[in-house]
């Protein structure tokens, strides 16, 4: 087996204590296409996460 059954994954919202976490997504995701320019800091990727997408998204 590769992943967890679809029976065992959770989907909810996203907490403010998930943010460090999905800034970690995000700057993989970027790092795996070799075109994609880094054009942030993972702390600019941090703070994008916690005061503009997690906000915004209520």
């Amino acid at each position: 087996m590769i992943g967890p059954e679809p029976s065992d994954i959770l989907l909810r919202p996203a907490f403010a204590s998930d943010a460090p976490a999905i800034a970690q997504m995000m700057r993989a995701s970027l790092d795996a296409f070799d075109w994609m320019p880094v054009l942030h800091t993972p702390e600019e990727d941090l703070f994008f996460i916690c005061d503009i997408l997690l906000p915004s998204s209520k």
